[in-house]
């Protein structure tokens, strides 16, 4: 629950009113109402009645009422598209951009780069002249990069002079390897399947070994400590078991350094298993084994557990490589209960929220979040809410920070998005997509739109229509019009009309995804709270002369002078994106607010994103 109280100080001046009193009710500002769904077209077998060689047809209804407004302010927006690839390929445009000042290699970005032709296989799109110039570099970059003993390295080590790293970036590893996992299958037939046969051969297993050998290290090390203690960083843990394999034995792999540049070094089958030969303690095997680490992602009996949220995902999704040698479903099954819990809406998107109590409200990492849509897609969860998480990491909100100490998404968990998404078009159709949608309100054609993968439009179309026109449709689809009907069909938008239906049809292969919003200015002003998501209270109160701050019950009526204080109070159950909160003055009243600046009319306007509530007028 996110809560903020802004204060803002008024004196009271005078106002001379007539002897008739004048009725001024006054005009709410615009609204929006909207949903949001996704639509997918069945298979051929689904539909045999269907006519159609791509796929087979959806029909959907949605109920719409629309609400009394002001004379030409309102209309239906339609919004439908397909796939995640627009949000992938400005991913990419911003890496493209920020490459331009680069001036070493760096492996986050080179890794992206080197992925990018499976990324492009996936939509049946091929890379631009600059696209193909980035994906040499990038793959050169890697093999630059990779160090025969610490594996893949973040940047040249050379940039600092004499110093040298010593140990092996887990973090950057372990990544790579499940990035170069989950797109290597594509790679190998793509335009760049020389480079990726040539970093599969030559850097891959060095990032392997290295990342074996240092977490071998890891635990050995705190085996020797004065108090000796198990290996207990089970998220680190739980990378490396996704990126070595399920089947990785540690007892298979020497915890000797060895010198740099040494051509000799043994390459690490992540599946193989002890073959007697540079074995380790005992403890230090089980410390390392997946029994260990599920023992330990498990949940006790009231529910907790001693590992993060991530750290059980990550778990679940080795465990589910393993198919029906999986040691514990029950584990996949709590995990993927946990997350499908722990969703929540926010408009047209959904996200996992961090966790429970405290945190329920807020949202988990963009990396939980594409980590999770991911287990949800291989545990075949059919969700109705997992188009909206695949949406909220097309489309996460921003990270936070303000001027210089603003922050953006890493590469990192950018890389996870790109991966969770693809993977998301790719099982629902949507990354070659063949289909139709048609929409119409109560006989009246609303929107029509094709999506292809030969297509040059543009994936997402939009749709305005004015609500005199859907109100003409209403009126001829009624039986029996009421009074409201007749009204507004004589003065515009005034009255509202009868329900009416909203309907959709979607022929072919592919998800589409529907936002459909009502947008309008109320004809009169609601008389009664209403709730559209957050909860708005204000407060206006004398103030104590002494404390300066606000002070007894609250007042509509002050003596000329008066110091009174405006209190405004905003709830949110959810974490939200950045929230404007408009606050009029209230009439009669000058504020006196230092904050103000000299000139302004109006009220205040402040920001609510995340966990704050700042000044932004």
């Amino acid at each position: 629950m996110c809560q903020r109280d802004v204060l803002a100080h008024f004196r009271a001046f005078a106002v001379v009113l007539p002897s008739t009193p004048i009725l001024a009710p006054g005009q709410q500002g615009d609204v929006w109402v909207a949903t949001s769904f996704a639509l997918t077209a069945l298979p051929p077998s689904s539909n045999t009645s269907s006519g159609s060689s791509g796929g087979g047809v959806v029909q959907w209804q949605e109920g719409m009422e629309l609400p009394a407004a002001v004379p030409g302010s309102g209309s239906l927006n339609l919004t439908v598209g397909v796939g995640y690839y627009p949000a992938v390929a400005s991913m990419y445009e911003t890496l493209q951009q920020t490459d331009a000042n680069r001036m070493y290699p760096e492996a986050a970005p080179a890794l992206l780069w080197a992925t990018l032709p499976s990324v492009l296989s996936y939509y049946r799109r091929t890379a631009t002249v600059q696209q193909a110039a980035a994906i040499t570099g990038g793959f050169q970059d890697v093999a630059s990069l990779t160090d025969t003993r610490l594996g893949l390295m973040r940047s040249p080590p050379s940039r600092w002079g004499k110093w040298w790293p010593s140990r092996t970036d887990l973090q950057l590893n372990t990544w790579a390897l499940f990035l170069f996992a989950q797109h290597g299958p594509a790679l190998r037939s793509s335009p760049s399947a020389a480079s990726w046969a040539s970093l599969e051969s030559n850097q891959l297993p060095k990032w392997r070994e290295a990342v074996a050998t240092q977490l071998v290290q890891d635990a050995e090390a705190a085996r020797k400590l004065p108090n000796p203690r198990p290996y207990d960083d089970y998220n680190t843990l739980a990378w490396a078991r996704l990126a070595l394999g399920a089947r990785w034995d540690p007892s298979s792999t020497s915890s000797t350094s060895r010198a740099r540049g040494n051509s000799n070094d043994h390459i690490l089958n992540p599946m193989a298993t002890n073959n007697g030969n540079n074995s380790i303690a005992p403890q230090v095997a089980t410390d390392l084994s997946l029994m260990t680490l599920v023992g330990a992602a498990s949940t006790k009996g009231d529910g907790s557990s001693i590992t993060s949220l991530q750290t059980r995902v990550l778990t679940s999704l080795v465990l589910q490589t393993m198919g029906g040698d999986n040691p514990s479903p029950r584990l996949v099954a709590a995990t993927v209960d946990q997350v499908t819990s722990g969703l929540r809406v926010q408009g047209r998107t959904a996200y996992v929220s961090d966790g429970s109590g405290a945190n329920a409200a807020f949202a988990a990492s963009l990396e939980d979040q594409a980590l999770a849509l991911l287990l949800l897609l291989r545990a075949g969860v059919n969700h109705q809410l997992l188009p909206k998480l695949a949406a909220y990491i097309a489309n996460p909100p921003p990270p936070g920070g303000y001027g210089i100490f603003s922050v953006s998404y890493s590469w990192r968990e950018q890389g996870l998005a790109v991966a969770a998404l693809t993977e998301y078009d790719r099982m629902r159709g949507s990354s070659t997509p063949d289909v139709e949608i048609t929409a119409a309100a109560d006989g009246v054609h609303l929107l029509k739109a094709s999506f292809t993968p030969k297509s040059t439009g543009p994936v997402t179309t939009t749709t305005t229509t004015p609500w005199s026109q859907l109100q003409r449709g209403s009126n001829r689809t009624s039986s029996s019009p009421s009074s409201s009907a007749t009204a507004a069909s004589s003065s515009g938008d005034v009255s509202s009309s009868p329900p009416s239906r909203l309907s959709f049809v979607v022929t072919g292969s592919g998800e589409v995804t529907v936002a459909a919003s009502l947008h309008f200015v109320p004809a009169e002003l609601v008389p009664y709270p209403s709730y559209r998501g957050l909860f708005v209270e204000a407060a206006l109160q004398m103030v104590d002369p002494a404390t300066g701050g606000p002070t007894g019950q609250r007042v509509t009526a002050v003596p000329l002078g008066s110091l009174v204080a405006l209190t405004v109070q905003l709830t949110s159950p959810d974490d939200l994106g950045p929230v404007t909160l408009s606050v009029m003055m209230p009439a009669g009243l000058e504020p006196l607010d230092p904050n103000l600046g000299s000139g302004s009319s109006g009220g205040r306007v402040y920001g609510c994103a995340a966990e704050q509530l700042q000044d932004v007028s």
